[in-house]
C-alpha cells in the first residue's frame, strides 16, 4: 500500500470514528449533559469520575480541541481491553486546562464512547498548557516485569515464553496475534509449570553441545511451544537433542536436515541463507512431526502459503489408553 493510499485509507477511518462518537453523544440525556459540563474546567482536587459512553463522548466532542494526532488503532485496542473487562482503575485517566480543553485522554474518552462500558477515571482540571510536555515520557510497564514485581523471579522469561506461546497458536488458528499485558500475564500464571518446563527442556539441549544450531533461547521457546500442545516430553528433549546435534535416529531423519538448515543461517553472510525466528519455529514444529511418524526426508522446506504447522500432537503418535 502506498503512502498517499494509506493516508487516505487513515483519514476515512478517523471520519467513521469521529461519526460514530458523534452519534452517541447525541444520544446523551439532560443528566449526562449536566455531568459533562460539571467536570470539565473547574479547579477542583483530582477526583475519580464515573464516565458512561455517553458522557465520554460528549466529553470528546466539546472538548477535545489542540491535542496530538488521533491514532485509531489505539482507540480500538483500548476499547477492546474495556469490553474485555481488563479496563483498570488506576492513575491515568483525562486532564483539563483551565480554558475547558481536554490536555490528555483523547484516545481513552474515545474508547469508552464506543466501547458501551461505563469506566472510573481520574480526573485532574487545572494544567497549565506547557505542563502536557512532561507528560507520557516513562515507558509502560511489562507483563514480565509485573510479574517479578509479584515475587515470580523468572518473570520476565516466563513471559516471553507465555508470549510465544500465545501467538505461535494464534497464528495456527488464523487468529490476531495482539495480546495484551493482562493477557500475557493471566496465561503466563496459569500455565506457570508448563511453561517452566520447557524453559528447562530447552536449556538442557544445549548442554555439552559444542556448536548447537539453535541457542538456549530459541530452544526454550521451540520447547515451551511444544510442551503447551501436549507433546510427551520424552519426544520433545530426543528431538532437540538430535537436532542440535545434526544426528540422525534413522536413515534420512528431518534432525540431520534440519540442524544442517539452521547451522548454515546461523554461520551464514549471506541473505537468502538466513532463517526468520518464526520460520525456524514452524519448521521445528514440521519436521518432529515427520520424526515423530519415522519419516525420511531428503529437503526440508516450510512457507506461510502451506498453513502454520500445528503445535498440538497428533492422536496417532499417543499412546492408546
Amino acid at each position: 500500500m502506498s503512502e498517499s493510499t494509506k493516508e487516505v485509507v487513515e483519514t476515512a477511518a478517523l471520519s467513521a470514528l469521529r461519526e460514530e462518537i458523534e452519534a452517541i453523544a447525541k444520544l446523551a440525556t439532560s443528566v449526562d449533559r449536566k455531568k459533562a459540563n460539571s467536570i470539565i474546567g473547574k479547579e477542583l482536587p483530582p477526583t475519580f469520575v464515573e464516565l458512561l459512553p455517553t458522557i465520554a463522548a460528549l466529553v470528546f466532542v466539546n472538548a477535545n480541541g489542540v491535542n496530538r494526532g488521533l491514532s485509531v488503532a489505539r482507540i480500538r485496542n483500548y476499547c477492546d481491553d474495556m469490553k474485555r473487562g481488563e479496563w483498570r482503575k488506576n492513575h491515568q485517566g483525562v486532564a483539563f486546562y483551565s480554558n475547558k480543553r481536554m490536555a490528555d485522554g483523547q484516545h481513552r474518552m474515545a474508547a469508552v464512547a464506543i466501547s458501551g462500558t461505563t469506566q472510573t477515571m481520574l480526573l485532574v482540571n487545572g494544567m497549565e498548557e506547557d505542563s502536557i510536555d512532561t507528560v507520557d515520557r516513562s515507558t509502560r510497564r511489562t507483563a514480565g516485569e509485573s510479574l517479578v514485581m509479584k515475587g515470580m523471579g523468572n518473570g520476565k522469561l516466563l513471559a516471553k515464553a507465555g508470549k510465544e506461546v500465545m501467538q505461535y497458536s494464534a497464528k495456527v488458528e488464523g487468529r490476531s496475534d495482539r495480546f495484551t499485558d493482562i493477557q500475557i500475564e493471566t496465561f503466563t500464571v496459569a500455565n506457570r509449570d508448563l511453561l517452566q518446563h520447557g524453559l528447562a527442556i530447552g536449556e538442557d539441549s544445549t548442554h555439552n553441545v559444542t556448536d548447537p544450531c539453535l541457542t538456549r533461547a530459541d530452544a526454550q521457546m521451540v520447547a515451551c511451544i511444544l510442551v503447551s500442545g501436549g507433546w510427551h516430553i520424552y519426544l520433545i528433549e530426543a528431538f532437540l537433542s538430535s537436532l542440535q546435534r545434526g544426528v540422525a535416529t534413522y536413515p534420512e531423519a528431518p534432525t540431520t536436515f534440519l540442524s544442517k538448515l539452521l547451522m548454515r543461517s546461523k554461520l551464514s553472510d549471506r541473505r537468502k541463507d538466513v532463517i526468520p525466528k518464526f520460520d525456524q519455529k514452524a519448521l521445528c514444529l514440521k519436521a518432529l512431526d515427520l520424526w515423530a511418524h519415522n519419516m525420511s526426508v531428503t529437503k526440508l522446506k516450510w512457507s506461510l502459503s502451506e498453513g502454520v504447522p500445528t503445535n498440538v500432537m497428533p492422536d496417532d503418535i499417543k499412546p492408546k489408553s
